[in-house]
């Protein structure tokens, strides 16, 4: 019983992890999308403002 209970928990705590890095790459892409919308759209945009990240994105 003890491990079956375990094992339920791993598969919860699995699908929670799983469901948080989906989220998770759902932000990026969104956020992606978002900034590469602003790049083509106003390419004199000050992207600093957005931290260095973003910045370095833009430059690639």
């Amino acid at each position: 019983e003890a491990t079956t209970e375990a094992a339920h928990n791993a598969v919860e705590e699995f699908k929670a992890t799983e469901g948080k890095e989906l989220e998770e790459k759902a932000a990026d892409i969104a956020s992606s999308i978002i900034i590469y919308n602003i790049f083509c759209e106003y390419p004199d945009f000050d992207f600093s403002i957005l931290g260095e990240d973003v910045v370095e994105l833009v430059q690639i």
